[in-house]
């Protein structure tokens, strides 16, 4: 949106610093719709969403212009998704990226689509997730903002951890912090803290989770942003309860839920800990006031799944023990539901298992048996929760069939997985159902056909714990060394931190990482030969379900990458961007017919490549595609090179020459560089391209059936009108006309071009594919690549030809005029003032207006600031009162 802001106040904003943002607005002099837009968006970011609508409400519908429409319904449509109105936010975030491309306003596009692949991938399919990830890619990298580029880190290291993929949702985070060191934001900074403290929770480490989450909360307070600060300071009383504070956690709740009047997921969140607090105390009568607030903000918030889903366990809780079991199971069964709309297969699973749990106490044990084991063939790799919970209501069925052995093991299994995650609260729980058992039919209805041996199901179940705890590799390693000492098959099982030599005898197996750290299992076997086979086969087996375990982690990782998809009919191009799957779309219309085609494009932007898919996919595909650089050949020889000639027919004819156009008979040739053909072979290029015949030197004339296809990256207009470029030849190439658009106007494809060369110079160089980092991947999405497409690749294949197997490709390894471009910032959205300036006075006067109007516009823009306008004007600050008395402005503008 074209607005003259003042400096300091476009730098607020650009710092999320909604304070400042705040009071500068209110005293600008700007439109009264811009000033309403402005700070609708700044009170939408601080978390005063009544705020924020009253000034919407506020603005003409009739005043606003096209681009201030856009940023309104932006705004709009954010406030939406805060108020739980999901389909309807993303229906209106949906239209402004329609609109934002309509009046180019690249910028709102890219925040809206953003914010419209939160909303999908917290409330939609992973199908519609990723195809409002498509769209967020190719918005952002457009922009090429660094802001915009951390804020796409942000959201996409959220989704992961969504996906339970906390390893790889930690580095796309850090990233994001990384991407904002040069210009912080401080609400992308406060997002991304946050989502890290989710993610550093799923691998079990409370305490950096902990210190992720103040450190959002400090950030959010310090500039105002409240919906993060209590979203921050929910996470801490959520952490804190699951550390088995409860004191703490329910201070923290309590005073939170004190400044955070509004219904919204944030104090849904505050209140489900809250609850779960005091159901834990003992509490009901709080217990009961937080869970009926909890159903009326359900209720408030319609299509507002996550709450649904992630409130379930409590509210069934308190069902069950006001014994409402069938009230229990209905409020899981609506959650699971919830959470299959919204494609989260672990919060199906949790809810499953605790339906599941309930069923024994509700003697239901084929309904008990049939949610087992939906989430057993469903969810072949679960996480250390689903896993502890798993073994409860394997204890929950031994104890209602039972056998007291195996729920004493299952429970103490499921006790012990929570006290490894850190999850010290449901530890407890586990712990207190161990000792008060649970209630069981009589003995005469068990069938005693339906109870199983020990040995049909400790192998299995042993293993599939080892791989659901994969993810955290340090529990991994404690089951398997328990695994290791049950089958008595070894003299020592131990698990150590860091790759160790393993001593003689010792055989080893690297489980993952944690952190930096390696976490590795060393076994020795006992020294008979059976058991030597037995810890082989183990050993076999882990091996096989750590890969599977990567494998199954890559493969997700794929779902939110940052390839964009190309045509897929492209037989020699990728065509990824907008633009280009227009160009393509135009390729196959031409392709099926005669005419000739004029490409255009600079150097390098890949012209012979769309003329390859051109004759490809047309009907002279069977027969020969001829390329010809005019500007490769000396100009004495190029009739002969097009036309060929006859032995003997000139000087140096020694033998025949057919000529590249009756080399490409029946096919397709391709002339680059056609500006430069000389204007005495211009008249037989025309005579041929309309009657279809040439004239080798020294033969007669005769018909040729060939296409073609010519480019250039030369004005052809220009050229007509300098006279070097035949007029009429110009109309009879100009048939059909495609032009190329440079790679810095679709910058959204460098990372799908760039794996794409990188396949295929790794494979001619014997190598394997590297790794570019996310820093290198910033800086080869933000250069402007004069050399278009061709840059990009024979960048890559110097890296490649220079790196070694196993390295990374990082900004080190880039040339210098990329590695030094530093990421960009958002292109300035200010209008470019100007002045007229009368010739008819002395030199000095044209000076005088000049340093004037620059003064008086410096000093607009940081609201008479004078230290802020000497550093806009790239003076001293007594140099501008200097100037400003000598100009006559010290009375016009205070000081």
């Amino acid at each position: 949106m074209p607005l003259a802001l003042p400096a300091l106040l476009r730098r607020a904003l650009r710092s999320s610093d909604t304070v400042a943002c705040d009071s500068m607005l209110r005293s600008a002099s700007l439109p009264a719709d811009v000033q309403h837009v402005l700070l609708a968006d700044t009170k939408r970011l601080a978390g005063q969403f009544p705020e924020a609508n009253r000034h919407l409400s506020q603005i003409g519908p009739r005043a606003l212009d096209g681009a201030l429409r856009v940023f309104s319904e932006r705004v709009r449509g954010e406030l939406l998704g805060v108020a739980g109105l999901i389909t309807e936010a993303i229906d209106v975030l949906g239209r402004v990226l329609v609109d934002g491309e309509a009046c180019s306003e690249h910028e709102q596009v890219a925040l809206a689509s953003l914010s419209r692949f939160t909303l999908l991938t917290s409330h939609r399919g992973l199908a519609e997730s990723q195809l409002g990830l498509e769209q967020a890619k190719k918005a952002v990298l457009r922009c090429g903002d660094s802001q915009l580029l951390a804020a796409l880190h942000a959201r996409v290291g959220q989704a992961y951890a969504q996906r339970s993929l906390p390893s790889v949702a930690i580095a796309e985070l850090l990233s994001a912090l990384d991407l904002l060191r040069p210009e912080p934001n401080a609400h992308i900074e406060a997002f991304a803290m946050l989502a890290l403290s989710g993610a550093e929770y799923l691998l079990s480490r409370n305490k950096q989770a902990a210190r992720w989450a103040r450190s959002s909360q400090r950030i959010a307070e310090r500039n105002g942003l409240d919906a993060l600060e209590f979203a921050a300071t929910a996470n801490l009383a959520f952490l804190t309860c699951r550390r088995g504070r409860t004191k703490r956690a329910r201070l923290l709740a309590e005073k939170c839920l004190t400044k955070l009047p509004t219904p919204t997921l944030a104090r849904g969140a505050l209140l489900d800990t809250l609850a779960t607090v005091a159901m834990h105390d003992g509490d009901l009568t709080t217990a009961s006031e937080a869970i009926a607030e909890i159903d009326s903000i359900i209720g408030t918030l319609q299509g507002t799944n996550l709450l649904l889903v992630d409130s379930a366990p409590v509210r069934a809780r308190f069902a069950k023990v006001g014994n409402r079991l069938t009230d229990g199971q209905e409020i899981l069964s609506s959650g699971m539901r919830a959470a299959e709309e919204r494609g989260d297969t672990p919060g199906w699973a949790k809810l499953a298992l605790l339906r599941a749990e309930l069923g024994w106490f509700l003697h239901h044990p084929h309904a008990a048996d049939m949610d087992l084991l939906a989430v057993i063939e469903r969810v072949h790799v679960p996480n250390a929760e689903l896993l502890a919970l798993l073994a409860r209501v394997r204890a929950a069925r031994a104890k209602h069939y039972g056998d007291t052995r195996r729920f004493s093991t299952e429970m103490a299994r499921s006790e012990r997985i929570f006290v490894g995650s850190g999850d010290l609260l449901h530890a407890r729980q586990t712990s207190a159902m161990r000792a008060s058992g649970l209630p069981a039919p009589s003995r005469s209805a068990v069938p005693k056909s339906r109870t199983p041996r020990r040995s049909q199901y400790e192998l299995p179940e042993s293993l599939s714990v080892v791989c659901g705890l994969l993810s955290q590799p340090h529990l991994a390693g404690a089951e398997a060394v328990r695994l290791f000492k049950r089958l008595k098959v070894v003299s020592s099982a131990v698990v150590r931190t860091g790759q160790e030599a393993a001593t003689a005898g010792e055989k080893s197996l690297a489980l993952g990482v944690l952190g930096s750290d390696a976490i590795v299992l060393y076994v020795t076997p006992l020294p008979d030969t059976s058991s030597r086979e037995v810890v082989a086969h183990m050993l076999g087996i882990l091996r096989h379900l750590v890969a599977a375990s990567r494998a199954q982690t890559e493969s997700k990782k794929t779902t939110l990458s940052w390839d964009l998809d190309a045509a897929p009919d492209g037989r020699h191009g990728l065509y990824i961007s907008a633009q280009m799957k227009q160009l393509f779309s135009a390729i196959k219309r031409v392709a099926s017919g005669n005419a000739s085609v004029l490409v255009t494009g600079e150097t390098g932007t890949g012209k012979e490549v769309v003329a390859r898919d051109i004759h490809f996919m047309s009907p002279r595909s069977h027969s020969r595609f001829v390329a010809f650089n005019v500007s490769a050949v000396p100009r004495d020889m190029l009739e002969g090179q097009l036309f060929g000639h006859r032995k003997g027919a000139f000087t140096g004819a020694v033998e025949d020459v057919k000529g590249l156009i009756r080399e490409a008979e029946g096919g397709t040739l391709f002339i680059d560089e056609i500006g430069e053909l000389g204007l005495d072979l211009q008249p037989k290029l025309l005579r041929f391209l309309e009657s279809g015949e040439i004239q080798p030197i020294g033969q007669p004339p005769f018909k040729v059936d060939v296409r073609v296809i010519v480019a250039t990256n030369a004005s052809l207009d220009d050229l007509v009108r300098q006279g070097r470029f035949r007029e009429d030849l110009f109309y009879r190439l100009n048939v059909v006309a495609l032009t190329i658009p440079p790679l810095r106007e679709r910058p959204e494809e460098i990372p799908t071009l760039l794996n794409h060369f990188l396949t295929i110079h790794s494979e001619q160089a014997g190598k394997l594919i590297p790794h570019v980092t996310t820093q290198a991947m910033e800086r080869l999405c933000t250069y402007t690549w004069p050399g278009n497409v061709r840059q990009l690749s024979n960048e890559l294949r110097r890296i490649v030809a220079l790196g070694e197997n196993d390295d990374e490709i990082e900004v080190r390894h880039l040339s210098r005029n990329i590695s030094q471009t530093p990421v960009q910032s958002a292109p300035c959205r200010v209008e470019q003032a100007g002045i007229q300036i009368r010739l008819d006075r002395t030199l000095q006067e044209m000076y005088d207006d000049i340093e004037r109007a620059a003064i008086a516009r410096a000093m607009e823009q940081t609201l008479n600031n004078q230290t802020e306008a000497a550093k806009l004007l790239g003076i001293t600050r007594k140099g501008l009162y200097l100037k400003r008395q000598r100009l006559g402005l010290i009375d016009a503008l205070p000081q």
